[in-house]
């Protein structure tokens, strides 16, 4: 796992933007004819995924491809509430979704509305479906919160943390607590996973998983070329 610091918001968000561009590129010179991205929630992403939804470049990459857009975590919560990240992802991406201004093939693929192993099944299922068997994403973008917490995989939750399954229930420590995640077998399958953080109060679990510390749970990744793209500033202290 490689850890590149930016001071620079604009810097931040076009190496964020540049990873997912060069995955797209890899799909398509492998002649696939679809594109699987794995999206976090949160704050922190959302500037990242306006600046894609206006990147011509981008645009171009998929225009003749399909692109999917999956979850790497959910809230229970009502589906329209604030607190959904599928409501925030549909907001910021909604030029590049059908029926917006940008014409591209992309689809959403939201978190079911119901309890949270149940929807942990179905989501399993219905990614594995369309996967042929356990999910290779071309771009997996996590955050991770000041705990070292990715997706919904928090410390302490070991049901989450060790489960071998696509997706599965899962704790957190705040309310909303009842969640919704992907696991560690899919994020260290994915061809290239980018770790989106911001915040100084993020700091002490990047200096952490610099030092090695093995106790945070974005310590479990195995993916080898995991890449944490740290923008160390005054905002996102506690948020994701």
């Amino acid at each position: 796992m490689t850890i590149e610091r930016f001071h620079s918001e604009k810097e931040w968000i076009r190496a964020a933007q540049d990873a997912a561009l060069a995955a797209c590129r890899l799909g398509r010179s492998e002649g696939g004819q679809t594109l699987r991205f794995c999206l976090a929630g949160g704050s922190t992403p959302a500037p990242l995924y306006a600046a894609l939804a206006s990147d011509p470049e981008f645009e171009a990459e998929c225009a003749d491809i399909r692109l999917e857009l999956w979850l790497g975590d959910e809230r229970q919560v009502p589906p329209d509430a604030p607190e959904r990240n599928a409501v925030m992802i549909r907001r910021s991406f909604a030029p590049a979704l059908p029926g917006g201004f940008w014409v591209l093939p992309a689809e959403l693929h939201p978190w079911p509305d119901l309890p949270a192993s149940e929807a942990a099944r179905l989501y399993a299922q219905e990614l594995e479906a369309a996967s042929g068997g356990l999910p290779v994403f071309d771009f997996v973008l996590l955050g991770m919160g000041a705990d070292g917490h990715i997706a919904g995989l928090f410390p302490g939750d070991r049901s989450a943390l060790e489960c071998r399954s696509a997706a599965t229930a899962a704790r957190a420590p705040a309310e909303p607590a009842v969640r919704m995640t992907l696991t560690f077998p899919v994020f260290d399958a994915a061809r290239a996973v980018v770790l989106f953080v911001r915040g100084r109060g993020k700091a002490g679990a990047v200096a952490a998983l610099a030092r090695g510390d093995v106790d945070l749970p974005a310590a479990r990744l195995r993916h080898g070329d995991a890449r944490i793209l740290y923008l160390e500033d005054s905002l996102g202290k506690n948020g994701e």
